[in-house]
């Protein structure tokens, strides 16, 4: 992919990074004026990118005969970026944070770890399904597809752009396109669906939530709420010598180190892996066609355990590391958003309305039926974070915890950061999702559907039993 980028020269690559620039302000100025946008929350990168849409090659260049705003050199540069930034945000995860111990990790936030590894293998179960019944056979998407509703509902946009190449190497591209528009449905349907989720259960006489009274227009449209809260929303390190002491080099430019690093790590890492796959399969059977940014995590995993054991983990700014990780999330899902294959959408447009309905129905039947077995206490309160990720954002399972608990009652908000350490390393764009692709296209969409079927019913089994044993104090 890096060489992809060097056929393109530094003065297009500039003027594109410029074009960017103005496509984030105007849309960040849409925003501020336009007060449904905020209503349903959506980002400022998601709104970039239908401005780059409208304004690009596929719908302004068609209507002038080939002119449009944002060029087609420009669409074609933008598109090699999401498959790029990916491994910047994995590779961010892990720096800069100080892990709790593995006890206090797991007993704060073994009902979440369960919930959401049950929503994404039943994501997985589900869509796996619909390859086999209706996808492959009927509407003739390959059987990939399988993996479609966890990579775009628990992965969101994020782990959706960034599988693009692999699914490029498999001959499905088209699915990355699937997949993004699949991510903006999940966003704008986590919210809509959530709300109502806690309206539903402010008004149910069978269990009562930390919030009584009902939700105002102003509860609704503070997007504040989606930004005060770290991105990854697990316990950073606290604010360290780097910031206030000399060392010759910016906290910044620190963060750009350990991030190339981890990257670095992590692809010495997946090469060492398809050696040995080769060695002892003769083919690259699956690791061949796994992609590099789950294995950045583990990357940032090393070089945080290094730098603490060298004694200089404290030069490693946890907010410095957002901001990078930040700003490499946004041009990746504006850049993603607004290249996309709007024909391809239209070509799928039905398998889209059943995937999404699949998924959203799920993740609502999960939180009505299933999730009061998992917690302890406050089952509502918790789950609403974990229906909110498996809807694509950590943002939107915040928000709408701060809509059920707004005064932070019941410790919800911070069993659902602890869980992240123990899930996102590995499913909604870990480990798992990058793997399960490759594993569908080499052994098929039953296979993983008799895989994931499985996992659901033990994971939720297991859940049940803990629960069960260590009831509510």
């Amino acid at each position: 992919m890096l060489a992809a980028m060097l056929t393109f020269t530094v003065d297009q690559i500039g003027a594109s990074l410029v074009v960017l620039a103005v496509v984030f302000a105007v849309a960040a100025f849409i925003r501020s004026k336009v007060g449904f946008l905020r209503d349903l929350f959506l980002p400022v990168s998601v709104i970039g990118g239908f401005v780059a849409l409208v304004f690009g090659p596929q719908i302004m260049g068609e209507l002038t005969g080939g002119r449009s705003l944002v060029s087609a050199e420009v669409a074609a540069i933008w598109s090699r970026f999401p498959s790029l930034l990916i491994n910047v945000i994995f590779a961010a995860l892990m720096l800069g944070k100080t892990l709790p111990s593995v006890r206090g990790l797991w007993t704060a936030s073994s009902g979440h770890v369960m919930l959401g590894y049950g929503l994404s293998f039943g994501q997985y179960a589900f869509g796996s399904l619909l390859a086999v019944t209706i996808l492959v056979p009927v509407l003739g998407l390959g059987p990939e597809s399988a993996a479609l509703l966890e990579v775009a509902f628990t992965g969101g946009h994020g782990t959706a752009a960034g599988l693009a190449g692999a699914f490029d190497e498999l001959g499905v591209g088209y699915m990355a396109d699937l997949a993004l528009g699949l991510a903006t449905i999940g966003l704008v349907g986590g919210i809509l669906v959530g709300s109502v989720l806690v309206r539903w259960a402010i008004s149910s006489p069978r269990f009562t939530i930390a919030r009584q009274e009902k939700l105002s227009r102003a509860d609704d449209r503070d997007p504040g709420r989606l930004h005060q809260y770290d991105v990854e929303a697990t316990p950073a390190a606290s604010a360290t010598p780097a910031a206030t002491e000399d060392r010759g080099i910016a906290p910044l430019t620190v963060s750009l180190i350990a991030i190339g690093l981890s990257i670095l790590v992590g692809w010495a890492l997946l090469e060492a892996l398809r050696a040995a796959e080769r060695l002892l399969t003769g083919a690259d059977a699956i690791m061949g066609l796994m992609p590099l940014f789950p294995m950045t995590i583990i990357g940032g995993m090393l070089v945080q355990f290094a730098a603490s054991r060298l004694g200089i983990a404290g030069m490693i700014d946890r907010k410095r590391v957002n901001e990078v990780s930040g700003l490499a999330l946004d041009v990746l899902i504006l850049t993603a958003v607004g290249t996309m294959s709007l024909a391809a959408l239209g070509a799928n447009l039905g398998a889209l309305v059943l995937m999404s309905a699949t998924a959203i129905a799920w993740s609502v039947a999960s939180v009505v039926f299933l999730a009061h077995r998992l917690f302890r206490e406050r089952w509502f309160e918790n789950s609403l974070g974990d229906f909110g990720q498996s809807m694509g954002t950590i943002a939107t399972g915040f928000m709408l915890m701060d809509m059920a608990d707004p005064e932070h009652a019941t410790g919800a908000a911070t069993s659902f950061g602890y869980k992240q350490l123990l899930f996102e390393p590995f499913v909604g764009g870990g480990l798992i999702t990058a793997m399960a692709v490759p594993f569908i296209h080499v052994y098929g969409a039953g296979a993983m559907l008799i895989v994931s079927t499985i996992a659901t019913v033990v994971v939720f089994a297991i859940g049940f039993r803990l629960a069960r044993s260590h009831p509510a104090e």
